[in-house]
């Protein structure tokens, strides 16, 4: 067995203690839970409250029972769907399959089964015909897990766990708020907040936070419409297209800049080409952000560019750095 799978694999037994123990602990969450997890669209939520075991079983991680139907979750955190986890492979269904387990544990109960994989981003295969109504599947992602989930002491300490394992939407949930201009005293705060805007916007992690200290101090991230040779699909391509952008050049910077004396600011370099930084400019400046006009290109003879250091002071980093972006791609529908 690789290595690679068992630090997955005990992250996502982490997780699912960590879960469970909230579900036990604390009814909001336990509703939130079976409402953007476990429930389907339109379902009635049930008078009793649903009974939970965490990994009761080798073929579920978390196993809720209400009413008449047991449903058991899958977490995934990086990992492969194996096949016999997969309701798309032939070997769910068969002998030794999760499928399976819980077609003969319903049996047992005369209850409806529901098999609901959690955190898994691709698609499964089809199901054969003939297993159609064997069991009730259902994929959720983690920001609908994210979605609406109120802050308590438990649900606190659970996004600074499953942020931790590098579930990009619970560091999103977990920066939201701070505004670290001016004091960004927690390096790791910073860094946090940039993963987090970059992972949510569709860059990959492969676009690293970079430092970088001479004449002024910079802690930020550039960002490539290309990532090995390959283009970075969604806002990536927008900022290319609508800047007119040459192929393989930087699209943008964002971070935190400060110059000599002056304390650090939140900042985003927008590049693109001559005839079009009036036209970016105008965007900008219509989505309420302030653009520096004394500089349009990014040091002497550098790429043209437009530098965004102000605007919108209320909202937080993470709100500031993706409303920037989407603004300069023409992708911000509206204001913030």
């Amino acid at each position: 067995m690789k290595a690679g799978f068992n630090v997955h694999e005990e992250r996502e037994r982490f997780a699912a203690a960590a879960i469970a123990f909230c579900l036990a602990h604390e009814d909001t969450f336990l509703w939130h839970f079976w409402r953007k997890v476990c429930a389907k669209d339109g379902e009635i939520q049930p008078r009793m409250k649903p009974i939970v075991d965490v990994e009761p079983h080798r073929w579920s991680d978390l196993l809720l029972k209400w009413d008449d139907v047991l449903c058991a979750v899958e977490i995934k955190i990086g990992a492969t769907l194996e096949d016999h986890q997969n309701p798309g492979r032939k070997s769910f269904w068969n002998p030794g399959g999760y499928g399976h387990f819980l077609v003969e544990r319903c049996k047992e109960l005369h209850c409806n089964g529901r098999y609901v994989i959690l955190g898994w981003r691709q698609e499964f295969g089809p199901r054969k015909r003939r297993h159609a109504q064997a069991l009730e599947i259902e994929q959720r992602s983690w920001a609908a897990l994210e979605d609406g989930l109120r802050w308590s002491a438990l649900s606190k300490d659970l996004t600074s766990l499953l942020s931790s394992f590098g579930i990009w939407e619970f560091t999103f949930k977990n920066m939201k708020n701070k505004k670290l201009t001016g004091k960004l005293s927690d390096v790791g705060d910073a860094i946090s907040i940039l993963k987090s805007v970059r992972d949510s916007l569709g860059w990959p992690a492969s676009f690293k936070v970079v430092a970088w200290a001479e004449e002024h101090w910079e802690l930020g991230i550039y960002l490539s419409s290309y990532s090995r040779k390959k283009p970075v699909a969604g806002l990536a391509q927008k900022l290319k297209s609508s800047n007119e952008v040459p192929d393989h050049n930087v699209v943008a910077w964002f971070g935190y800049l400060a110059e000599a004396g002056t304390p650090e600011k939140r900042c985003v370099f927008v590049y693109c080409a001559e005839a079009r930084r009036k036209r970016l400019v105008r965007r900008l400046n219509r989505a309420k952000f302030v653009v520096d006009e004394g500089r349009e290109r990014d040091g002497e003879g550098g790429d043209y560019c437009a530098v965004v250091q102000g605007g919108w002071a209320n909202l937080d980093d993470v709100n500031w750095f993706k409303k920037a972006l989407q603004a300069a791609a023409g992708t911000l529908a509206n204001n913030p």
